[in-house]
């Protein structure tokens, strides 16, 4: 969404490679700033706070990887 501080849970699916498992699981996204969003694992303990750009393309994902 567009507001600050607004939280979406989403449905993802998974698909394992070469095992081609598939699993679901829930995902939440807050918008901490214009630029800014928190990502929760739901169902895990993972959060990490992203970064994107104007267009919403991650720039920066806290321990997996920073756009060049």
């Amino acid at each position: 969404g567009d507001s600050l501080g607004e939280r979406q849970v989403i449905d993802v699916t998974w698909v394992w490679i070469p095992e081609l498992k598939v699993e679901r699981a829930e995902q939440a996204y807050t918008r901490l700033a214009m630029n800014a969003y928190r990502f929760e694992g739901l169902g895990s303990d993972f959060r990490a706070d992203l970064r994107v750009d104007d267009d919403g393309l991650v720039e920066l994902y806290p321990g997996l990887f920073k756009r060049a």
